[in-house]
């Protein structure tokens, strides 16, 4: 099956009632995970990532300098955005087992460290136990199936979100997330950072398109 085909699956999926929203918080939980891992790395603390019914999320995290500070706000968005081009570049080198265990051992280790939402908790176990399931069995046609849909979820909601971002930055700048945080910290403008944020998206589902799909 053709790449687009998954892709599009993957959007009507993401449209669809409940399943839409289960599937889209990969894209979340990715995004937050982006920001605990860097504030590790940077040597701040990570505290807690809390993912919502809604498929909204955010993840409490303490910066050790300004610069980290700024790292670990641009983090998210970027992350997310860079995941769903190495699951493509893996997919195109066949390691579609590898794939989701790469998404299974994100989920084990911020169910396990950091997820402190009920729903983020549940929505994480179930999501985990499908991974293993299908890997444990090594059911591979499944697990190719399954792998692009996830890559493209991810792929799309990548771009989704921060389209959504760089709207609410220019309607509403004071409550763009990621962008009014980066706001405070270098006095840029919250649409700036939102429109950098997009276009990067573009960028890289281009990349995307033009390394792996075309």
């Amino acid at each position: 099956m053709s790449i687009l085909y998954y892709i599009l699956i993957a959007y009507f999926i993401t449209k669809m009632p409940v399943i839409g929203s289960y599937f889209r918080m990969i894209n979340t939980a990715i995004h937050e995970c982006s920001h605990v891992v860097i504030a590790k790395l940077t040597g701040g603390k990570a505290y807690r990532i809390v993912l919502n019914r809604d498929t909204s999320g955010h993840a409490l995290v303490g910066s050790s300098s300004w610069l980290s500070g700024i790292v670990i706000a641009y983090s998210g968005y970027t992350g997310s955005s860079l995941t769903a081009f190495m699951l493509f570049f893996l997919l195109s080198k066949g390691y579609y087992f590898v794939v989701l265990s790469v998404l299974l051992s994100i989920l084990v280790v911020a169910t396990i460290f950091w997820l402190r939402s009920i729903v983020g908790i549940l929505w994480s176990v179930s999501m985990i136990s499908l991974l293993a399931l299908l890997l444990n069995n090594q059911l591979d046609s499944i697990i190719i199936h399954f792998s692009y849909l996830l890559a493209s979820v991810v792929l799309l909601e990548s771009v989704a979100s921060a389209a959504y971002l760089m709207f609410i930055s220019i309607k509403q700048p004071n409550q763009a997330g990621d962008a009014t945080s980066l706001q405070k910290y270098t006095m840029i403008p919250a649409f700036a950072w939102g429109i950098l944020f997009f276009v990067q998206s573009i960028y890289i589902g281009y990349r995307v398109f033009s390394d792996f799909v075309v």
